[in-house]
């Protein structure tokens, strides 16, 4: 009997394709579950990430509204969506809100920051 038939076939019935699709499977199986990354977890305990408190500065661009002052108030929580997407519940520590300056310039060639004249009667 031999090892390999005319078809391709080990011993005349298994596919040597079929062998080696089964072994990369094989092999992927074991690279993701037994073989442990540079991290020492594997993919399979993605669930239990350490969560770290951190301070993020961020500017609202537009933020519409008679009162923003009533919207965020330090020590509140708020949602962040950030690109439509929620991410969760955070804490304000700090607020502060800056009148929008439009870029003025001068006769003698330099540039001023001066108060936007478009928001000077919503204030």
């Amino acid at each position: 009997m031999k090892i390999l038939d005319s078809q391709g076939r080990l011993f005349g019935k298994v596919s040597v394709l079929d062998v080696g699709a089964v072994l990369i499977i094989l092999m992927v199986l074991l690279g993701i579950f037994i073989v442990p990354g540079t991290n020492k977890t594997s993919v399979a305990q993605v669930g239990n990430i350490i969560t770290k408190p951190m301070e993020v500065d961020a500017i609202a661009l537009g933020l519409k509204g008679r009162n923003p002052e009533k919207l965020l108030r330090e020590g509140e929580k708020t949602q962040l969506i950030i690109r439509n997407q929620p991410y969760g519940k955070v804490d304000l520590k700090s607020v502060e809100f800056m009148t929008r300056k439009v870029a003025v310039p001068q006769p003698d060639g330099s540039v001023k920051a001066l108060p936007d004249p478009r928001e000077i009667g919503r204030a």
